[in-house]
């Protein structure tokens, strides 16, 4: 960072700010189970499946276990719509912004309207539906998603780089999307191939003996029994493990904001043990009780479950990998093999179908997957409805299951709902005790922010003279959350121990490892840490490209708070020497300090590597100061005959709404020498006329020198602007 640039200063308080009235998100659209509160939500449609939007509450009735409640709160949440509006400085005649990806939003928990978490049983999906669904999945990020949506996609058969935050950025999800693979763990096909028994075969074979016929039963009923027993031991294992992972997903999701849903896509799971003919009810496997605590912990976190079958409706009859030379004296419709698929088949999305209903959510195990989420969508238009429970709801005494039904006095409707709860509440299952370790791991893995400790996290990614790619995590620790404690010398000393992984998108780790720091500080630095906080700096070597996730989770040793953060940044594979950019580092100054560098020509302003790292990682700024940036720009199109023809351009956004937008400018290099690695930077003034709040600075660089579909590469940074 020894070449750094200024050229025009822009002035943003030169430029309208547009304001925009939002949509207010409801602040009860979260169900809760309290002493005091019962919240169902309940979605009703008709026949066609038409969202039904004009009832009361009086022509609603709840029971609770067979007792009628008063309705005490009621409202319709009306599904949100995407705002199309945009600002004067938007204009679509522009070719290269069209092309130009749009930044992502950071929501606020008010601004979240819904939260999907897209689990992916690739533990339980054949070769064929992983296609379907990988399909689908791309078609959802790309046109379905809606503003104020906030994603996860996870897949279950990956480690915990796969488990990755929740987001608005597309960018972010296609990369999830791309790294879904079929497991091999997972059969290939939908349904097991039938090999013919002995049994199956014999119908074309020639006469037995009565002696060879009853051997040939004997060996023929070992074998069935062997092969039943051992695909019943098989699938009860990866169930047991696709839902433990679905379960937890769910508990994670209880303190998430927005109307709360899973989309589980998956082929079912064998509930039931047939390998016993006798019964008139079969018993039920172990993966029963491992359904029951998914549908459980759904009830409580206030999650709908949305179930898919990839695989689709299922005609009986024999399939392409099917072995039916052994089947021709019965038919291969009329073989018990194929009556057996077909009832294996039923029972898996009976799972499907209990997941769902159990928690008011719907099974689609239809052949158009999209459709099926369109139905999701058009479902997170709902009915809440709420009552004050008596004192035997919640009797210490019982521990039991409180069945809820809601009818309609409209019987031409139909209803759906979640089928009741536990007598625990939610301050209740707040309380569980962890022990450090367990904290600061369950921080680590889980999708979801842990804030007792305020982290901030910022990468980023660059490649050095020697063509090595590297990763350079800022992490500002937020000093005022950490205990420490006065020493005799008159130090302060914290005691802290952070657990740090970079995973790839196959959730493969990087590099990770856990630590035990200790810090001491002067009283003077005490105070300046207390005001500022500090900054880790951890730098990464990379090998191969793509997405990769950072994780950090840091637990105070002496009050047990935890803080965790994580951050997807993409490595660009500059061998297929396409443009890209290093992501932005930013500096602020004062307008004062700003005027002097400016007077005195002051060319080594990179000299403070401190500051750099501090305003990157903290990227908290005042009105009126001046924030400069920095990146760097490779593979720019060059040779002996053509010199590098670069322009730039700046956007600023706040909460996703465009509010300047500058023309492209040429940019001038200097003297730089090494044109595979071209420094640039600008500055902004940060006017003392904008609204306080969070901004995204964008940078578009395009080079005139490439190909049209290879000419432009753009970063952005986000910002808080503060008093």
């Amino acid at each position: 960072m020894k070449h750094i640039f200024f050229t025009t200063l822009l002035l943003l308080s030169a430029f309208t700010v547009f304001t925009q009235t939002p949509t207010p998100t409801p602040n009860d659209d979260v169900v809760k189970i309290t002493t005091t509160l019962i919240q169902i939500d309940a979605t009703v449609t008709d026949r066609k499946g038409n969202i039904i939007k004009d009832l009361k509450p009086e022509d609603f009735e709840v029971f609770e276990n067979g007792k009628k409640q008063d309705i005490t709160n009621f409202s319709f949440i009306l599904r949100g719509s995407k705002d199309q509006s945009v600002t004067d400085n938007q204009s679509p005649k522009d070719s290269i912004k069209s092309n130009v990806p749009l930044p992502p939003v950071k929501l606020k928990p008010e601004q979240v309207r819904r939260t999907y978490a897209i689990v992916v049983d690739d533990l339980g999906l054949s070769f064929s539906s992983m296609f379907w669904v990988k399909d689908a999945l791309k078609k959802f990020v790309n046109e379905q998603m809606e503003e104020g949506d906030l994603v996860a996609i996870l897949r279950i058969g990956t480690g915990l780089g796969a488990l990755q935050s929740f987001t608005s950025d597309k960018r972010q999800l296609l990369a999830a999307v791309d790294k879904i693979r079929w497991n091999n763990l997972s059969n290939p096909f939908s349904y097991e191939p039938i090999i013919p028994n002995m049994s199956d075969e014999k119908a074309g074979a020639n006469a037995m003996t009565k002696q060879q016929e009853e051997q040939r039963a004997v060996m023929d009923a070992k074998e069935d029994e062997f092969k039943l027993r051992t695909a019943i031991d098989r699938q009860a294992n990866v169930a047991t493990g696709s839902l433990g992972a679905l379960n937890y997903v769910i508990k994670g999701m209880t303190n998430l904001p927005g109307r709360k849903s899973v989309m589980f896509f998956s082929e079912g799971f064998q509930v039931f043990d047939r390998s016993d003919k006798s019964p008139p009810i079969p018993k039920p496997t172990k993966v029963f009780d491992a359904l029951r605590s998914v549908a459980e912990s759904a009830t409580r976190a206030s999650v709908v479950l949305y179930t898919f079958d990839p695989s689709g409706v299922y005609a009986p009859g024999a399939e392409a990998q099917d072995d039916i030379v052994g089947l021709k004296g019965q038919g291969a419709g009329n073989s018990q093999s194929i009556r057996d698929r077909e009832t294996k088949i039923n029972d898996s999305q009976d799972s499907l179908r209990y997941l769902a209903e159990e928690t008011g959510g719907i099974a689609n195990l239809g052949n158009n997957i999209n459709k099926g989420i369109e139905k999701v969508f058009n479902d997170q238009s709902y009915y809440l409805l709420a009552y004050q429970p008596d004192s035997e709801t919640f009797d210490p005494k019982k521990d039991k299951f409180n069945k809820l039904e809601v009818k309609l006095k409209r019987p031409e409707l139909r209803i759906r709902y979640r089928s009741g709860f536990y007598n625990i509440t939610d301050e209740e299952l707040k309380t569980v005790a962890k022990t450090p370790q367990q904290k600061i791991y369950s921080a680590f893995s889980s999708p979801f922010a842990e804030n007792e400790i305020k982290l901030n996290l910022y990468s980023v990614f660059y490649n050095d003279f020697q063509d090595r790619n590297f990763i350079r995590a800022l992490v500002h620790v937020d000093a005022k959350d950490l205990t420490f404690t006065p020493e005799p010398d008159g130090f302060y000393k914290t005691s802290f121990e952070v657990l740090l992984g970079v995973f790839d998108s196959n959730g493969d780790s990087a590099n990770n490892g856990i630590s035990k720091t200790s810090l001491r500080f002067s009283p003077e630095n005490y105070q300046k840490v207390q005001k500022e906080g500090f900054v880790y700096n951890l730098e990464t070597p990379i090998i191969v490209t793509g997405g990769y996730q950072f994780r950090i989770a840091l637990r105070d040793t002496v009050s047990n708070k935890v803080g965790s953060a994580s951050q997807f940044i993409e490595v660009p594979e500059l061998k297929k020497k396409n443009l890209a950019l290093s992501q932005l580092i930013v500096r602020n100054y004062s307008l004062a300090k700003w005027n002097e560098i400016i007077k005195v020509k002051d060319s080594n302003l990179a000299a403070d590597t401190n500051m750099f790292l501090q305003n990157t990682a903290q990227r908290e700024f005042k009105l009126g100061s001046v924030m400069t940036y920095y990146y760097i720009i490779y593979n720019t199109k060059t040779n002996s005959r053509m010199s590098p023809k670069l322009e730039v351009q700046t956007r600023l956004f706040k909460d996703g709404k465009l509010l300047m937008e500058n023309t492209p400018e040429p940019l001038d290099i200097g003297d730089q020498k090494d044109l595979n690695r071209i420094e640039a930077s600008n500055a902004v003034t940060l006017g003392t006329d904008l609204a306080l709040g969070d901004y995204i600075l964008q940078i578009i660089v395009i080079d005139k020198n490439a190909d049209k579909k290879k000419q432009m590469a753009t970063q952005w940074i986000d910002f808080t602007l503060v008093n």
